[in-house]
Formats: C-alpha cells, structure tokens, sequence
C-alpha cells in the first residue's frame, strides 16, 4: 500500500526505503570523467591486452615474450604494465632495412 508524501517518517526518519539519501560514490563519478593529458605525465602506459592489439597477436603471446624478457615491462601488483614509448622504441630498434 501507498503511503501519501505526509506519511509519518519510521525509525530511521524515512517514510520509504527509496527516501534514504545515498551519497555519490566514486566509481560513478570516475565513470563520467574523461581522462586528462596532463603535461607532467606525457608517457602512456598500456595493458597486455593494448599490447597484443598494438602489435596484432594474441595476448598468450605477450606473456610469452615477457617471461623469455623480450618486452620491456613492470608489474602493478599481478598485472604487467608496458610503457607506450619504451614499445615504440622496441619496434623501430628491430625494425630491418631490406637491401635493394
């Protein structure tokens, strides 16, 4: 049953569970932001799975190259992290010049 907007408040001093007020939580409010580019941190740091995208492979790749050490990367906590402009250096470093 209904109760009308004059309804008495009950213990808690609401009337109905959806009068409770709820505070804004974090993740909602990161969800909207767009990321910032800021001028102190120029450097890009990808994920595995932006890596193997990058360079058109399959993930189980990329940890294959990581545990052999042929990618430059670092971990943050259980997850590998590689930075944009040491895998850009990668590739210009292997890149070959075909003789004509």
């Amino acid at each position: 049953m209904l109760r009308p907007p004059s309804a008495p408040k009950l213990a808690r001093g609401y009337a109905r569970r959806g009068d409770f007020p709820v505070a804004p939580s974090f993740s909602h409010e990161m969800k909207h932001e767009k990321p910032r580019d800021d001028d102190a941190t120029p450097r890009r740091i990808m994920t595995a799975n932006e890596v193997a995208a990058y360079f058109k492979v399959h993930p189980t790749t990329i940890y294959k190259l990581l545990r052999r050490g042929k990618l430059p990367a670092f971990k943050i906590g259980t997850d590998w992290r590689f930075d944009r402009d040491a895998i850009e250096k990668l590739v210009i470093d292997r890149q070959v010049k075909v003789p004509s």
